[in-house]
């Protein structure tokens, strides 16, 4: 039996491996397959054998994308424990994910964590809900080079952030994001398929959506002139 000795250098991974292996330790992964055939068991007798961290970690190995990412974050010599983990993942729990008590107590977790962040205000005082931009010029070789300096400010127009940028630094900020929104629905959509995902703002996420379509396509138009994507002069160089 192999013990969780080795950190991956994800504090709150280790923790859960640690779990993992202790089931192993105590030899009652078996029992633990045996479990998540019962369909009916209580929650008090499943989290009493698969705990939470259990569950989220099982989770995250099963699935492939997110376990290939937590490779990606974590240390080198932690990638064989890793490996391990999933094995034991695949072998004695691959029903955990479809087991409604498992979905549950993640909910229920992830409940928990949302309440802690709102007695701290996390998730009302860091939420950009205005933008402000301000148009400008940067003169440079007898040029103009437009730029932009954009304020992010909270639903109490306190200001969170404020950054210039020229095009090229727009551009970067915009597909950096368009990215990100990227990759999270796709790694999202595992927990969709376990319906126990919730989607605030469903509606006006579609909106937003079309929105960036049709912003797109009128951007590409503007941009025709531009002959944007050519090889820059050194002139043109800032």
């Amino acid at each position: 039996m192999q013990k969780a000795e080795t950190s991956t250098g994800i504090k709150m991974l280790d923790s859960d491996l640690a779990e993992l292996f202790k089931l192993e330790e105590q030899g009652k992964l078996s029992e633990a397959k045996q479990l998540l055939e019962d369909l009916e068991v209580t929650q008090d007798k499943f989290t009493s054998l698969i705990s939470m961290k259990v569950a989220r970690v099982t989770i995250a190995l099963l699935d492939k994308d997110t376990f290939v990412s937590l490779k990606e974050r974590s240390a080198q010599d932690s990638h064989g424990l890793l490996d391990k983990a999933r094995e034991i993942a695949q072998t004695f729990l691959a029903k955990l994910p479809d087991h409604p008590v498992a979905k549950k107590i993640l909910v229920d977790e992830a409940g928990e964590e949302e309440k802690d962040d709102n007695k701290e205000g996390k998730l009302t005082l860091n939420v950009i809900s205005q933008l402000a931009p301000f148009s400008s010029f940067f003169y440079y070789r007898e040029k103009l080079i437009p730029a932009v300096r954009i304020t992010f400010l909270d639903r109490r127009e306190k200001k969170l952030l404020e950054s210039t940028m020229d095009w090229d630094d727009l551009l970067f900020l915009i597909n950096g994001l368009i990215c990100i929104a990227e990759a999270e629905f796709e790694k999202s959509i595992k927990f969709f398929d376990l319906d126990i995902l919730d989607i605030p703002g469903k509606t006006k996420i579609g909106i937003w959506i079309s929105s960036i379509e049709e912003h797109l396509q009128k951007l590409k138009e503007l941009s025709a002139p531009y002959k944007l994507g050519e090889q820059e002069n050194e002139g043109q160089k800032k």
